[in-house]
């Protein structure tokens, strides 16, 4: 079960909102996910239609984990609500260290992260306490840009700090591999089902290696949630990678306890469909009826297994005993 959000923090915030005709570009952003989860406004049960009150235990600790580690992956179930949390976290992050810089969401397509985007603007204008920061409509004092206007891929963002030096959250497809590299201010990048896209491992690789490297110059950070989807890929190697640290016992001692931090830096954790029985988002019966339907791609779209995803149908062992033979083979033409 999550934490209780407590309601009367909505009557704190309509009784210091100044008057409708100035903008309430408030700063005192709290790092508590509990309060600010409030201030931005409840997420909607999409069965009840009814203000979700709480967090549940996994999305509490995608948000936890953002002081653990600046690289994080989530191989998740479908339908857990993480994915919202996470573009929850990207407007925390546009309102603190990220205010006047480039957030980047970077999904399957650009359609689908045009979608992120679209929930992310509805989160935001619906928030009692945040709404003023959304820049569609500027005031008549205002100076900005002609184009300094939300839309469907960019959302522009007032900055109380500097005014001419907007914030924007920026939605992408991992399959445009040239526009991944125009961005000089990236602060972080919340990539979403990218295994989904179809790309071959060469394109794919080149297209995270391209906006990994706009995190260069701002120390920045990066989170992706993704249920897996094949044996290949940059999600894949890091997911393995992991794997074979704790099969090694390998951890990293952190406060809260033992952790496993790949080389390349990542904190990977995986979300099951178990999660989202925990916290009700999700029913066992509807889980057992989507077990026949999909029958062995239901590890891919519920258990976060890669190894039995719709490109995928062996066991792990079978891909290292290959992969190694594979290498000696090649190794042995190589020598001759």
């Amino acid at each position: 079960m999550g934490v209780n959000v407590p309601k009367q923090l909505f009557k704190e915030l309509d009784n210091n909102r100044p008057s409708e005709n100035t903008l309430y570009l408030p700063t005192d952003i709290p790092d508590d996910v509990n309060v600010f989860y409030a201030e931005v406004g409840y997420f909607m049960n999409q069965k009840t239609n009814e203000p979700v009150t709480y967090l549940a235990e996994h999305q509490l600790q995608t948000w936890y984990d953002r002081w653990i580690s600046k690289y994080r992956m989530y191989l998740k179930s479908q339908k857990i609500g993480i994915s919202t949390m996470i573009l929850l976290e990207d407007f925390h992050i546009a309102l603190t260290r990220g205010k006047g810089k480039e957030i980047l969401i970077i999904s399957q397509s650009k359609d689908k992260a045009k979608d992120h985007l679209q929930d992310l603007q509805k989160m935001i204008r619906n928030s009692p306490k945040y709404h003023d920061y959304l820049l569609d409509a500027p005031k008549d004092d205002e100076q900005y840009l002609r184009d300094e206007r939300t839309k469907v891929d960019t959302i522009y963002l007032r900055n109380p700090d500097d005014p001419k030096n907007t914030t924007k959250i920026i939605a992408l497809g991992i399959t445009s591999v040239g526009s991944l590299v125009s961005f000089k201010k990236v602060c972080h990048i919340h990539m979403s089902d990218i295994t989904m896209a179809d790309m071959v491992e060469e394109r794919f690789q080149e297209a995270f290696g391209a906006a990994f490297s706009r995190l260069a110059n701002t120390d920045g950070t990066m989170v992706i949630e993704a249920p897996p989807r094949g044996t290949s890929g940059p999600v894949f190697d890091i997911v393995d990678e992991m794997d074979e640290l704790k099969k090694d016992g390998f951890t990293v001692e952190i406060e809260e306890g033992k952790e496993v931090i790949t080389p390349s830096g990542f904190l990977v954790r995986r979300f099951t469909y178990q999660v989202g029985i925990a916290c009700g988002m999700i029913t066992e019966r509807f889980i057992e009826s989507e077990r026949r339907r999909l029958g062995v791609l239901f590890a891919m779209y519920y258990m976060a297994d890669f190894y039995t995803s719709d490109k995928a149908f062996f066991d792990k062992q079978f891909v290292k005993q290959t992969s190694d033979m594979a290498t000696s083979i090649y190794g042995a033409f190589d020598n001759q």
